[in-house]
């Protein structure tokens, strides 16, 4: 079927979603491994929550980039019932969880930085999965509507142009065919009323949350100058380097936020204008919808990109695993050679330790031992 689009927004459109869902794939997919090999970064709680981040971007990845691709370059729904509730679902799991787990990551720099000792006592990876667990499962029954309400609707479309047969359409006549439409049932649930508490319950309180945690982070960090509480006896240069540890990682989690906002605000205020003014979607704002939703897909990529630039110990841990995947890879003669320059320093550790013998000579054996000692005694006796 024929977009409405025009061919340049088409190739653009496919370019974006192509590099973004390559971005995601590899970016995630490493993120992923890094955190699960890295023994830095196994038993981190941070490292569960950028877990959890990872996940959600690949849900949305794998499940909504192609189906939103495909629908803008054709005009009417053909993937499904089940696709018709699914993508909607699995879109709303993957954003409420991404910003459940960055409002819970507010709350635990908060905690770690401001009050640190009490952190010590409750900031365990036993009560980081299950803060994550609690976050999910949050998120799956909050996204439940839009697999109950959105459905596949069948219409009939008259058709002018009778010489050029349109795709993926059934013909009920030659000027009438039926054509399907994923849309919400006002029926089961009033659109508007649920768009409202999506925007306000999932988006507008917890980046409030976030923005009060962020700015308490932001005065003991930057303004109250936490090295000079840390007492006496602690070491101030390792005092600074923790400091400047803590400062990166809050930095790189704005960084993910603000990204975060930047990505999907336009589309859910478009959507929101939409629903309030009754727009109808012409060519020219069903093109701005389109990018929008793609812009809104962008923000699955850039935190893998943000991890590498601003978290030392991801980066170091990267490196890390990079390195020992590539020696595993190695030829066996290189492992045989370590093997057989091991064994010849043990030998030569041990030739030098035996009095009298260097240890660039070869070691004796036992009958040259017994000799030595019958020359040493008979010298003696003359």
């Amino acid at each position: 079927m024929a977009s409405l689009l025009s061919s340049t927004s088409q190739t653009l459109l496919i370019a974006l979603y192509a590099l973004f869902f390559t971005l995601s794939i590899v970016g995630n997919i490493t993120v992923l491994v890094v955190c699960i090999k890295a023994r830095t970064l196994r038993n981190s709680t941070m490292s569960c929550f950028i877990v959890s981040l990872a996940v959600g971007d690949l849900l949305i990845t794998c499940f909504c980039m192609p189906i939103n691709l495909a629908s803008a370059l054709t005009t009417f729904w053909t993937f499904g019932a089940f696709a018709c509730k699914m993508v909607p679902f699995v879109q709303n799991v993957g954003v409420a969880s991404s910003l459940m787990t960055m409002s819970v990551v507010a709350l635990d720099r908060y905690h770690a930085v401001v009050h640190p000792l009490k952190t010590k006592f409750y900031n365990t990876m036993k009560r980081a999965i299950i803060v994550l667990s609690v976050v999910w499962l949050f998120s799956i029954c909050v996204s439940l509507p839009n697999a109950i309400c959105y459905s596949q609707r069948t219409f009939s479309m008259n058709v002018t142009n009778t010489t050029e047969r349109i795709e993926d359409v059934t013909y009920v006549s030659p000027t009438k065919i039926l054509i399907n439409v994923c849309l919400w049932d006002e029926e089961k649930m009033h659109l508007e009323a649920m768009f409202w508490i999506y925007l306000i319950g999932l988006f507008a309180q917890p980046l409030t949350l976030m923005s009060v945690a962020y700015i308490g982070i932001a005065h003991s960090l930057w303004i109250r100058s936490p090295v000079l509480d840390m007492g006496p006896n602690i070491n101030p240069i390792a005092s600074e380097h923790r400091l400047r540890q803590k400062k990166r990682i809050v930095l790189m989690m704005i960084l993910v936020v603000i990204f975060f906002v930047v990505c999907w605000l336009p589309i859910m205020l478009f959507n929101l204008i939409s629903l309030k003014i009754g727009l109808k979607l012409n060519t020219k704002w069903l093109t701005v919808r389109h990018f929008l939703q793609c812009l809104s897909m962008m923000s699955t990529c850039v935190n893998p990109i943000i991890y590498t630039f601003l978290h030392d110990r991801f980066r170091k841990s990267f490196v890390a695993v990079a390195k020992c995947r590539s020696e595993r890879i190695a030829p066996s003669v290189t492992k045989s050679n370590d093997t057989s320059n091991r064994i010849e320093r043990r030998g030569v550790e041990r030739r030098a330790t035996i009095p009298g013998v260097s240890a660039l000579q070869p070691r004796p054996n036992d009958h040259d031992i017994i000799a030595l000692t019958k020359t040493r005694r008979i010298n003696s006796n003359e």
